[in-house]
């Protein structure tokens, strides 16, 4: 999902992947993308955990508010030290599930450059 620290040709401010529980009708509801339906499904989730990166001195208040969780663990700090990484949970989870989530195995690695361009192309129907 984009917002407003997306913008093309600049660097992320944060970038994170997200665990949710998720109930049976959660998982075949049709959602609708415009006006606000994804975000309200999404809002609907029961989140986990998460694994991130965020600026440097980012505050643990701001990554709970982004993340929606309130535990961080500090796993490590990129390469140029302009990122730190986090693993996140939520104490609020089901104990089974997070204690799946916490035996994630995490390797951070170097960034990798972006492309400059975009290929695509639209296929013909006949």
């Amino acid at each position: 999902m984009l917002d407003d620290q997306s913008p093309i040709n600049k660097e992320l401010k944060y970038a994170f992947l997200t665990f949710n529980k998720m109930t049976k009708e959660q998982k075949k509801a049709v959602v609708n993308k415009k006006e606000g339906g994804y975000e309200k499904w999404e809002n609907g989730l029961k989140r986990i955990g998460t694994i991130g990166i965020f600026e440097k001195n980012t505050s643990e208040e701001k990554i709970s508010k982004m993340t929606k969780c309130d535990t961080h663990t500090k796993i490590g700090v990129s390469s140029d030290a302009k990122y730190d990484c986090y693993f996140s949970t939520n104490s609020g989870s089901e104990i089974k599930l997070l204690n799946e989530f916490k035996k994630t195995e995490i390797q951070i690695i170097e960034k990798k450059n972006v492309l400059k361009t975009v290929l695509f192309y639209q296929k013909k129907l006949i």
